[in-house]
């Protein structure tokens, strides 16, 4: 309700500048109207899914508070098609200084982790990658001017040899990633973040570095959920909203988001909004990164068969994050019709005990509510339809092989796109340009 409250007093400082006050007395008229104005205001939210999110976030921190030093987490759910908001738990009690309950987290900025990494791999198919590219999962040192030599880990501080794209991302190893972000590059991540609507990492590249793929940014709950909203609508951008009415004491609309007001009446000062939709990413793209998230089996060797990922016959895209000083736990998944972001941690940003993953801290969160919302709510069976333009093709599974190896010995289908990938130009989509020369990556 914070974030709510928050949206009107910009919709009515809007207003009131529109109509010649000065900003600050804007803002204090604003605050005047939301506390005697006698205002209506319509919200997104749906009251049944915020009481799931709420449950399950408060149910399973109070499960970590004692193992972990885990106080607190937030919860948004949007629905992709419209980019509404359906539920936000900003904190697991509001009323509890201890945890800076009246904190809103799901609008704070925190470092992602390994949810980042989708749109790393979004970004290197729109340069000619596809999933079966092979990346070299191995010590690496990677020299940066004026800084010591930068020796990436992954998670179980192993190196996997040759990986696919699928399996790099599905197990979310750490290497591949930097390697990848090398191929990239911070600039063109970036980029491709702030067309999917992510704001908040704002500052210029220099400051981020490799460590951008592996969370070394801050975003916003909000804005994370929403950008992975944009891959379950196939790359297809919606901004969120979360009020659709606000009427006056005297029933007039004062502003109305696509024809969100089921009465009051329409003057000459009604502000009207709709939901502008841009698309960002090629849709194969968005198949292909949903499709791999989608992937038990690929993930099984990092995350277990029965991890909290795994929501059975409902087919769920989903990834987690967890930052390297266990400061921040991140789960964020989707189908075509729900988008479901946690992060769980302490306000205060202290490090937790015992070194929780995003796995622990925030998944079973993530999957009590996206389960819980499916079973209480009739929405449609989640599928994953591949859209025009990708084919299937047998590879070597080049994970099976052993040395010395003079032949494949396992084989697997996977995704390949006909002809160039899109990428947005302006208001339109038009063919990548012809792949660089790859750059060694070792």
């Amino acid at each position: 309700m914070v974030y709510v409250q928050d949206q009107v007093r910009e919709l009515l400082q809007t207003q009131y500048e529109a109509q010649g006050y000065l900003p600050d007395d804007a803002e204090m008229l604003a605050e005047e109207q939301l506390a005697n104005g006698g205002l209506r205001v319509y919200t997104t939210l749906d009251s049944g899914m915020q009481a799931i999110a709420e449950n399950a976030a408060r149910t399973h921190v109070a499960q970590l508070r004692d193992v972990h030093d885990l106080t607190n987490a937030a919860v948004i759910v949007i629905d992709p098609p419209t980019g509404e908001i359906l539920a936000m738990v900003g904190s697991v009690d509001f009323n509890d200084p201890s945890i800076d309950g009246q904190v809103n987290v799901a609008l704070a900025e925190r470092q992602p982790g390994s949810t980042m990494k989708p749109f790393n791999y979004a970004a290197a198919m729109e340069q000619g990658w596809v999933p079966a590219t092979v990346i070299w999962d191995t010590r690496v040192s990677i020299g940066i001017p004026g800084q010591p030599m930068y020796e990436p880990v992954n998670y179980d501080r192993l190196e996997h040899g040759p990986v696919h794209v699928r399996d790099a991302l599905a197990n979310s190893y750490n290497i591949p990633a930097v390697q990848t972000l090398r191929k990239v590059g911070v600039q063109y991540l970036l980029d491709l973040m702030h067309r999917f609507g992510v704001k908040s990492l704002s500052r210029d590249a220099s400051n981020y570095g490799l460590s951008l793929t592996l969370g070394g940014g801050e975003v916003t709950l909000l804005e994370l959920t929403n950008a992975y909203a944009t891959f379950a609508r196939g790359g297809v951008y919606v901004p969120t909203t979360a009020i659709l009415c606000i009427t006056d004491d005297q029933d007039n609309i004062l502003y109305e988001y696509a024809d969100g007001c089921q009465g009051g009446q329409a003057t000459g000062a009604t502000r009207y909004a709709s939901p502008s939709r841009r698309q960002v990413l090629d849709q194969r793209i968005a198949f292909v990164i949903s499709d791999i998230l989608a992937d038990n089996g690929a993930r099984t060797p990092a995350m277990g068969a029965n991890s909290p990922l795994n929501t059975g016959d409902l087919l769920t895209s989903v990834k987690t994050g967890t930052t390297d000083d266990f400061r921040d736990n991140w789960t964020v998944g989707y189908t075509a019709d729900l988008a479901v972001g946690v992060w769980s941690g302490n306000s205060d940003n202290r490090a937790m005990r015992n070194n929780p993953s995003g796995l622990v801290g925030a998944a079973p969160i993530w999957q009590d509510t996206m389960v819980g919302i499916y079973q209480a709510h009739p929405l449609p069976p989640p599928q994953l339809i591949p859209p025009a333009g990708v084919y299937q093709e047998r590879i070597c599974n080049v994970r099976r092989l052993k040395d010395p190896a003079t032949e494949c010995q396992s084989f697997r289908q996977e995704w390949f796109f006909e002809g160039s990938v899109l990428v947005p130009d302006g208001n339109q989509m038009v063919p990548a340009p012809l792949p660089r020369p790859e750059e060694p990556v070792s």
